[in-house]
């Protein structure tokens, strides 16, 4: 739309050297709010206080380092001409003023290079007006024409904006107008950062300024007609970013002066917000705004994703601004669209957008912020948010939304913990978003959020997914673990805590089973629990070494998964025998698996021991540890490998190596025995035994086992000979010299020993 007259054509890219010459005049007009860039805001990020300036002239001299004759479009300003020459700016003041407060630092360094582009000769001889006038109120307007003509123009090396305030021109009332202090801070923030860049080509950056950077103007037309709703494509062909494209559609068709105020306010407020609080790679506050919008319409249409054509897409805010969504009972998912028409209030997008500036505050308390990084362990901000699970951030801001004031989040926060970990190590009771949402919807009051139970309730009342099971959100676990907080709310939470458990503790409700449910039963449970869990920590088992060991090896028998073929090897099998981390969700399994429950309730060290012994006997009988070339399979080698060093261990009170492959051997990938037996003798004119066979780590790719030469002899490690019979130079020459029969059977003898010495006790 282009209006008749005008300088300036909608839709078009303007320079500051083509909006600032001639007749021009952009007035920031009184419905404006004050310029807030220079002020000083407390920052949780980076626990300091700081402004929007400096990170935005910081980008700007970056860009221009790296290519000053790169152009770049600095996003959309808003206005309409009147009187003719005259734009009045209902949007981008901050980020234009900004850019006038710096070319004018830039022509008193450069010796008034920019002179024409602040003022024109005729204003400068009459009414001492500049090219962007701030007509907020009368102060700020002098104000502004002083700073031009008395300042600006006044060709100084150096910093000297503290000389501002004992200038005769400046007026004592100026202290008292928060647009001027804020345009000061400013002032000062630009200088203090040019003073850094030492022989800096002032004239040449005013160029780039000037010439380089671009504005998209979108003529409104009047200000009685205000925001018109349409697209405005630029010069590049490109279309705007999503979130400049949806000002107008929010607040053009605002009749209401005041409501229309208010919603440009908030626009603004968020807008500020998200750039103070955007990710160190962006440059807009475009991504952090667009993200949270998405976010409010899964949250509103109750919808992860748009869909058409049975085909899944993201969000789209601005269409989902512009029209209602249609419903399509052919696609996996719909949306709720009764909420959609009043999705569309101003204020109730602020209200959820307050909702989220709230979980940001809470979440960075003591007692909340050490649950969520077990999530991820970075500082709670808004790009964590923007990095983490629907699961998480989705109900947070619907919570906080409905209960402003909450006296129950950091259980909340928790229980969404639960829930997390729940899903991400698939143990089969985590409820979907939708489903949360919908709950703290139902609820009248905060507390029974966390004590609803969707099963009792009326299933008809929740939303229908597709391929979403509607599971239960207040579970015994839940149930149990509230009537233990009555009294001990510290010591159960510490439970939850724990990094295998986090949140859930199923595994101590099945060892305790049979057990009256007190906390002194279920503390022996836990601290048992936390003793074989130590035993997978190479510095906690130091003192529990035999426990250790044999804790390791019973997982082995007892979960497949510990006994398989190495990752990209042919021709062997492998064993994984103290491996665990965070991603491995077969350890997950096993924490509620009969085998290993079963020793949560047993009461000291040496029971367990014990217990662990006769378990290993009935999953490895005698009978299965003699071996030999007929019988011979990789896997069985490994059992037995692993049970005689183990017994070895014991026996010298040595803590079996943690290294399964990883970091200790290069590109090593866990124990590991050739198929054929003969490739695993050391004699191989003897038949195989365990005594005349030796394992050692897969090598990825090559397939082929490496064994650790530097550490031969130390009984600890797992790839080297049983015993000290045999040395190195024996064990490197066996191809050649053929390692004495003698020495064979004395270690078969001793290996013997220890099998017998094991069984018949």
């Amino acid at each position: 739309m282009v209006f008749q007259n005008n300088i300036l054509e909608s839709g078009k890219e303007y320079t500051l050297a083509t909006l600032f010459t001639n007749n021009n005049k952009v007035i920031i007009p009184d419905l404006q709010r004050d310029y807030c860039w220079g002020d000083r805001a407390w920052n949780k990020d980076t626990e300091k206080y700081s402004e929007l300036v400096s990170g935005f002239l910081g980008n700007l001299i970056e860009l221009y380092l790296e290519n000053s004759n790169n152009s770049l479009t600095l996003g959309l300003i808003y206005g309409y001409e009147n009187p003719k020459c005259h734009i009045q700016l209902c949007d981008g003041q901050q980020r234009l003023t900004t850019l006038f407060l710096i070319l004018g630092i830039i022509n008193k360094r450069s010796g008034n290079c920019f002179q024409s582009n602040l003022i024109s000769n005729d204003e400068l001889e009459n009414d001492r007006l500049p090219y962007l006038q701030y007509s907020i109120r009368e102060s700020t307007l002098y104000f502004f024409s002083d700073l031009v003509c008395q300042y600006f123009l006044q060709s100084e090396n150096g910093s000297s904006h503290s000389k501002i305030r004992t200038s005769s021109w400046y007026f004592s009332e100026y202290d008292l107008d928060p647009s001027i202090k804020s345009i000061l801070a400013a002032i000062e923030t630009i200088e203090e950062t040019f003073d850094k860049m030492l022989d800096f080509d002032y004239p040449r950056f005013g160029e780039f300024i000037n010439s380089k950077l671009g504005l998209l103007y979108y003529d409104m037309g009047t200000r009685s007609q205000g925001e018109e709703t349409f697209v405005i494509i630029n010069t590049t062909g490109e279309p705007l970013s999503a979130t400049e494209n949806l000002k107008p559609i929010l607040i053009g068709n605002i009749v209401d002066k005041e409501k229309r105020r208010i919603a440009s306010e908030e626009w603004e407020e968020r807008e500020q917000w998200f750039w103070q609080n955007r990710k160190e790679d962006e440059y807009t506050s475009d991504d952090g705004i667009n993200d949270f919008f998405i976010w409010y319409w899964q949250i509103r249409l109750l919808q992860e994703r748009s869909w058409k054509s049975k085909k899944a897409y993201p969000l789209n805010p601005r269409e989902l601004f512009s029209k209602q969504p249609k419903v399509d009972e052919n696609n996996d998912e719909n949306p709720e669209v009764n909420r959609w028409k009043i999705s569309l209030a101003p204020s109730t997008i602020h209200s959820y957008f307050k909702a989220f500036q709230r979980t940001i505050e809470l979440c960075s308390s003591e007692n909340v912020v050490e649950v969520l990084k077990t999530i991820k362990n970075e500082s709670i901000s808004v790009s964590w948010f923007r990095d983490v699970d629907l699961d998480l951030i989705l109900p947070l801001i619907v919570y906080l939304e409905k209960y402003p004031n909450p006296q129950f989040f950091p259980d909340f926060a928790r229980r969404l913990r639960k829930n997390h970990f729940d899903k991400k190590r698939k143990r089969g009771n985590d409820v979907d978003w939708r489903h949360i949402v919908q709950l703290i919807e139902f609820s009248e009051k905060e507390e029974e959020v966390l004590v609803f139970k969707i099963q009792s309730s009326e299933p008809l009342l929740f939303k229908s997914i597709a391929n979403v099971e509607l599971k239960e959100w207040f579970t015994l676990d839940e149930q149990l673990k509230r009537l233990l907080k009555k009294e001990h709310k510290s010591e159960v939470e510490y439970w939850e805590d724990h990094s295998d458990l986090m949140g859930d503790l199923t595994p101590l409700w099945i060892a305790n089973e049979g057990r009256e449910y007190s906390y002194n039963y279920l503390e022996e449970v836990y601290n048992t629990f936390e003793l074989l869990y130590n035993c997978y920590d190479p510095d906690r088992s130091q003192n529990t070494s035999t426990l250790s060991n044999y804790v390791r090896l019973y997982r082995v028998l007892t979960e497949n998964s510990r006994l398989t073929k190495p990752y990209n090897t042919r021709g062997m099998q492998g064993a994984w025998f103290s491996w665990k981390n965070q991603e491995d969700l077969s350890y997950f399994n096993y924490l509620k698996d009969d085998f290993y429950v079963c020793l949560f309730s047993l009461n000291n060290e040496q029971e367990i021991i014990e217990t662990l012994k006769n378990r290993i006997r009935e999953l490895l009988p005698i009978t299965e540890t003699i071996i030999t070339d007929e019988n011979f399979t990789a896997i069985r080698h490994l059992k037995i490998w692993l049970l005689v060093k183990v017994l070895k261990a014991e026996k010298e009170q040595l803590l079996l190596a943690f290294c399964d492959g990883r970091g200790g051997l290069k590109d090593g990938n866990g124990l590991a025995s050739y198929d054929d037996c003969n490739k695993n003798k050391l004699n191989q004119d003897q038949p195989f035994s365990i005594g005349n066979s030796i394992c050692g780590y897969a090598v990825k790719k090559l397939s082929y086992i490496e064994y650790a030469k530097s550490c031969w002899g130390q009984q600890d490690c797992f790839d080297t000979s049983v015993g000290n019979s045999i040395t190195l130079l024996e064990f490197e020459s066996r191809n050649t010299i053929t390692i004495a029969v003698e020495k064979i059977q004395s270690t078969d003898q001793e290996i013997q020993n220890l099998i017998n010495d094991f069984y018949d006790n």
